[in-house]
């Protein structure tokens, strides 16, 4: 069956919903996101604009929401939207599976479906915090959301992205993979935690902070680690050497 064709009010909302999402979080790598608190709201469209599906079929998907953050009450938020986000989705995929042979129904995320993992990291945005040891078990975590194996964990970014469809699309079963690491305003905890992961899997093109933040900063140009992270990260990058 043929796509139907997009009409130009189509493609408008489209065009505003990028920019939306875009607004609020920023690919950093190949289905590796990083945002603020709104950002949780697009999880679908990050999923969609992180798919690289050539063959233009409909693949499933597992997206790991991060949430770096250590107020209950913004935690509780996510965790009840996410919830929210994937009964929607079940949902929308349910509509579309009844009315499949109706040229009028639509897939809003164009998957089949959506897995939606919360992850709930505990962290102070304070000059007390200890972003180090936060590192060490949550960068794993962003691996396995990845589908990154462990003798790949270190590499280059060329070889990252040839590998792309391995990592964040598998096309012997259409399913994607995405990672978001968020945290209230996305501007220094969710950062601090995507800038290590830069550090510590791809040392040889980040090898110092003010170069992972750099990268950071094309795509999320308010991205400021406090500084207590900043100067942890610029230790952590000369340990990496």
């Amino acid at each position: 069956m043929k796509d139907e064709p997009i009409s130009s009010h189509q493609r408008e909302f489209k065009s505003k919903t990028h920019d939306a999402v875009l607004r609020h979080a920023g690919e950093v790598l190949p289905g590796l996101w990083v945002g603020d608190i709104r950002s949780v709201s697009f999880i679908d469209d990050l999923v969609r604009m992180s798919a690289k599906n050539e063959e233009n079929q409909k693949p499933s998907a597992t997206i790991t929401v991060i949430s770096v953050m250590s107020s209950t009450n913004l935690l509780k938020y996510v965790a009840d939207l996410l919830e929210g986000k994937q009964k929607q989705m079940q949902q929308s995929g349910a509509n579309e599976s009844e009315n499949n042979n109706n040229a009028a129904s639509d897939n809003s995320h164009g998957l089949n479906s959506i897995d939606i993992n919360h992850i709930k990291v505990s962290l102070h945005d304070s000059l007390d915090a200890d972003l180090i040891s936060v590192l060490r078990d949550t960068l794993p975590l962003i691996d396995e959301a990845l589908g990154i194996p462990h003798d790949t964990m270190q590499c280059t970014m060329s070889e990252q992205k040839d590998n792309t469809s391995s990592k964040t699309y598998n096309k012997s079963n259409h399913n994607v993979r995405v990672c978001l690491v968020h945290c209230a305003k996305g501007a220094s905890r969710s950062v601090s935690i995507v800038i290590g992961y830069l550090l510590s899997r791809y040392p040889h093109n980040f090898q110092t902070y003010e170069g992972a933040l750099d990268h950071v900063r094309k795509v999320r140009v308010h991205a400021m680690p406090n500084v207590r992270f900043a100067m942890e990260l610029r230790k952590y990058a000369n340990d990496q050497s």
